[in-house]
């Protein structure tokens, strides 16, 4: 059974799709969100309901050095989201355009993650 849910997935599909429609921005954001999304299926819900963003990321990381995985593995994933949640940002709220070298990073970024997270 795959611990990434319907709702990563399909963040992900659409920021494919956004890609290659050249929708750079759009892409971005819906490939962050897939990270996001991956992320919060794995570490589960916070006792609030919901995570902010910083720390998703946190708990993500500790929870996986706590599982056995090496702190640069650890690190590695947490660079990862930070990047995509500053690309995010950058395409949802500020005028600047999203060049298609960030929308590919930000996109081989979430496959990475929601990938390492299915094998899980």
């Amino acid at each position: 059974m795959s611990n990434v849910s319907s709702k990563a997935r399909e963040h992900f599909q659409s920021a494919q799709l956004l890609f290659q429609n050249n929708c750079y921005r759009d892409s971005v954001s819906r490939a962050y969100y897939a990270m996001y999304t991956a992320v919060e299926d794995y570490v589960g819900l916070s006792t609030t309901g919901t995570w902010n963003h910083r720390g998703i990321r946190r708990v993500f990381a500790a929870q996986l050095i706590s599982e056995g995985v090496d702190r640069p593995t650890a690190r590695d994933f947490g660079k990862r989201i930070f990047e995509g949640l500053n690309a995010r940002l950058a395409a949802d709220y500020r005028r600047q355009s999203i060049s298609q070298d960030i929308a590919t990073q930000t996109l081989a970024d979430a496959q990475a993650v929601i990938t390492w997270i299915e094998r899980r």
